[in-house]
C-alpha cells in the first residue's frame, strides 16, 4: 500500500501503521489473486473499472458494504492502481428494511480513496 486518507481509517478502524502493512487481500473478503489480476486486466484504456458490491473486513472483524471502484494512477513516478471504495452500509440497511430503492429513496454515499497499490 503507497497511500491511503484518514477517512479510510476511520473507516476500517486501522491506525496509519496498521493500514499500511494491510494489502487489498488483507481487507477484501474472499478476493483470491486470480480475480483481483482479472479486474486489473478489464481496466485497459479505461479511466476505472466499477467491481461488485463488496464487504471489506474492518481491524475488529465486522464488515462494511462498499462500491469499489478500481484505476491506474501514477504516484510519485510510481504507477499504480487506485482503489477508490464508496461506503454504502446506511444504503444496504435501507434496502433491507425497505425493499428496492425508489429514485426518492437513494441516500448520499461517502467516497474515500481508500488505497494505492504499486502496479
Amino acid at each position: 500500500m503507497l497511500d491511503f486518507n484518514a477517512l479510510a481509517l476511520e473507516l476500517l478502524g486501522y491506525e496509519p501503521e496498521g493500514l499500511l502493512a494491510k494489502t487489498i487481500f488483507d481487507l477484501k473478503f474472499g478476493l483470491s489473486r486470480e480475480e483481483f489480476r482479472s479486474y486489473v486486466d478489464q481496466i485497459g484504456d479505461r479511466l476505472f473499472i466499477a467491481l461488485p458490491v463488496s464487504q471489506l473486513l474492518r481491524r475488529d472483524g465486522s464488515s462494511v458494504s462498499v462500491e469499489l471502484n478500481l484505476g491506474l494512477t501514477t504516484v510519485g513516478g510510481i504507477r499504480a492502481l487506485l482503489i477508490v471504495a464508496r461506503d454504502i452500509t446506511e444504503r444496504a440497511a435501507l434496502f433491507r428494511r425497505t425493499g428496492p430503492p425508489q429514485l426518492s429513496m437513494m441516500l448520499p454515499a461517502r467516497s474515500i480513496p481508500l488505497t494505492v497499490y504499486p502496479r
